[in-house]
């Protein structure tokens, strides 16, 4: 009989003074695709789930390289990149400390719109030619070049990072990891009378398979992310 109350005693206290192995976090986070928030769930000291998004967007005007010699026949370039992600990750701490690895998927919705346009600088007006391609093209026929670029919607993720593993409060974590993104999606346009010239038709079509063939070997996004967290 005392037997049992010293062990019905001795539970009800080890209950009291363990922790709660699974528990919830919250983290606002900076990364190299953009910033956003994540919750997190614990399911032990060693195995815990997480899901999050990530959003950014910044703009690039430039002007293209001169390939053929003449001066001030370059192509204008302006960019929007809009980043829109979203990931849910499960992460292993082997030791039950701060070091972890983790996998899972990212949901790439993001995409770039890349605008080229020759611009009207010559003195008289109707004579402007600028360099696309292998070949020259007056404003009237290019008009604007649109390119479009976006990748597959899910892509695979492998990282590691590091945070604490149990506890309450806040903490600082970071991972460090790499999402295989697959082909990309490219499709070209010109608002112009392109579409009419056969030459001008044949310069695009080559265009769009050489930024394919660029993009094949950047199909794999380094992602960095540090982050603020709080464990309740």
């Amino acid at each position: 009989m005392h037997l049992r109350r010293y062990t019905t005693s001795a539970l009800l206290c080890l209950a009291v003074s363990t922790p709660a192995l699974a528990d919830t976090s919250l983290r606002l986070q900076a990364s190299t695709i953009g910033g956003g928030a994540e919750l997190g769930y614990s399911f032990s000291p060693q195995f815990g789930i997480r899901g999050g998004a990530l959003y950014g967007s910044f703009k690039l005007d430039f002007e293209g390289d001169d390939n053929n010699g003449i001066e001030g026949d370059e192509l204008s370039y302006k960019s929007d990149v809009d980043l829109r992600n979203a990931y849910l990750l499960t992460d292993w701490h082997p030791s039950s400390k701060w070091f972890r690895v983790s996998a899972g998927i990212l949901i790439n919705n993001s995409s770039a719109k890349v605008i080229t346009r020759c611009e009207e600088n010559s003195p008289v007006p109707g004579t402007t030619n600028c360099e696309f391609g292998n070949s020259r093209f007056s404003p009237a026929i290019l008009g604007d070049v649109i390119t479009n670029i976006d990748f597959e919607p899910v892509s695979p993720y492998l990282g590691i990072g590091w945070s604490r593993a149990t506890g309450q409060g806040f903490h600082f974590s970071a991972d460090l990891g790499v999402a295989y993104l697959g082909d990309a999606n490219v499709k070209i346009r010109s608002t112009g009378s392109c579409n009419t010239n056969q030459q001008c038709r044949e310069e695009v079509a080559a265009e769009q398979r050489e930024v394919e063939n660029e993009l094949d070997d950047l199909n794999l996004l380094p992602i960095a992310m540090l982050a603020l967290s709080y464990r309740f």
